[in-house]
Parts: structure tokens; C-alpha cells; sequence
């Protein structure tokens, strides 16, 4: 039994193993040494209604915490947060420019045309998949790892770019490494399992066939 519990324990997600990838627009990849994040929440809000008398809940809207923070240490040159403010720049400055991408495709035959349509219909979130509607939106990929440093759960923040650099206090009395918070918003999150062979459609499946 405690052998058992030993097991479960050591095996278990630790909350200081994870990786961010941000694809940051125009410059190449960097390392940026994260001092904390988290992996958002996701809400449905139910609806209560009455059947003779008693009270059934259904499910109603889906909440999404759209906000997502980082925290990373600052080097002695400021270069990421340098980035951030770059970035944070390119969203002010950026004129409403959406990625033609979808409705070139579309326009190129009347069957592309239907089909496309169709899809954003049935699914309108299409539209920003694979790094948003403009040109300063990004996908960011948080991930879990497990002991080895394998990505074993990841989150993806769809169509993220930076709303908020924070401030850094300056002080004779501090004598920390300076850190910087900066809020993302994002619109919406998907998610893949990959440890032990488990992936999204095998839960599908599994809660369908419920």
C-alpha cells in the first residue's frame, strides 16, 4: 500500500516542470527564464431549470478565462523584456490587417467558397486557428513534463499577443534578480494529451459512448 502511494506520488505532475514556446513575431527563437504561469481555466456555467418541482441543471455557456500571465527573470541587458515591449508596440501600431489567407482560398473555386463558408459556420473559432486573425497574433504552447523533460499534457492559447508589460520597481534595498509579469490575452485554448499512449479522441470515444 505505501509502496503504492510512493509510486502514485513520484509519477505525479510537478508544477515546476513545464515549458512555454512563444512564437514571438519577427525574431528568432530565444531562452526566457520563467519564474511562474499557469495552465487557464476553462468554465461552463450550468442552467438550472424546474421539472415539476425539482431542480435539473443543464449546461449553458462555456466561460473562458481569456487572460493568461507570465513571469520570467530579467537578464542584465533587458532583452526580453525588450521583446515584449517590441511586440506590445506592433499591436498599438498595427492597423486592422486580417490574414486574407482563408478568403483567397476560398474565392480560388465556388465549391472552396461553399465549403469554407460552411466551415466557419458550423465552427467560427476556424477562423482564428493557427495564430489568430492579424499579423501580431500568436499561438503559445504551455506545456507539462514529466521527469525526463517529455511534454506529457499541452495547452495551446489560440490568436494570444501581449495587452499588459509590467512595471519594475527600482530600489537601493533590493537586491533580487528584477522580474517582468506580462498578460496575454488569447481566444481560445486546445488542448493534446501524450502520456501513455492517451490522445483526445480516446476520451471522445470513451464519454460518447457513455
Amino acid at each position: 500500500m505505501i509502496n503504492n502511494l510512493i509510486n502514485t506520488l513520484s509519477s505525479g505532475a510537478r508544477s515546476n516542470k513545464y515549458r512555454i514556446t512563444i512564437p514571438f513575431p519577427n525574431i528568432k527563437d530565444i531562452d526566457v527564464l520563467v519564474q511562474s504561469t499557469t495552465f487557464p481555466s476553462k468554465t461552463i456555467t450550468p442552467v438550472d431549470i424546474l421539472i415539476r418541482g425539482r431542480k435539473v441543471s443543464l449546461r449553458g455557456e462555456t466561460n473562458l478565462e481569456n487572460t493568461w500571465d507570465i513571469t520570467f527573470y530579467n537578464n542584465k541587458d533587458m532583452i526580453e523584456r525588450k521583446i515584449m515591449l517590441d511586440w506590445l508596440n506592433l499591436v498599438h501600431t498595427n492597423q486592422w490587417n486580417p490574414d486574407t489567407g482563408f478568403l483567397s482560398n476560398a474565392l480560388s473555386g465556388v465549391e472552396s467558397l461553399i465549403s469554407g463558408v460552411k466551415n466557419v459556420i458550423e465552427n467560427p473559432m476556424s477562423l482564428i486557428s493557427g495564430g489568430g486573425m492579424t499579423k501580431y497574433q500568436k499561438d503559445i504552447k504551455i506545456e507539462q513534463l514529466d521527469n525526463s523533460g517529455s511534454s506529457t499534457f499541452s495547452t495551446t492559447l489560440i490568436g494570444a499577443f501581449p495587452i499588459n508589460v509590467s512595471n519594475i520597481e527600482l530600489s537601493d534595498q533590493e537586491t533580487n534578480v528584477s522580474q517582468t509579469t506580462v498578460t496575454f490575452a488569447f481566444s481560445d485554448i486546445k488542448y493534446d494529451i501524450k502520456g501513455d499512449g492517451i490522445q483526445f479522441e480516446d476520451i471522445k470515444d470513451l464519454i460518447n459512448n457513455i
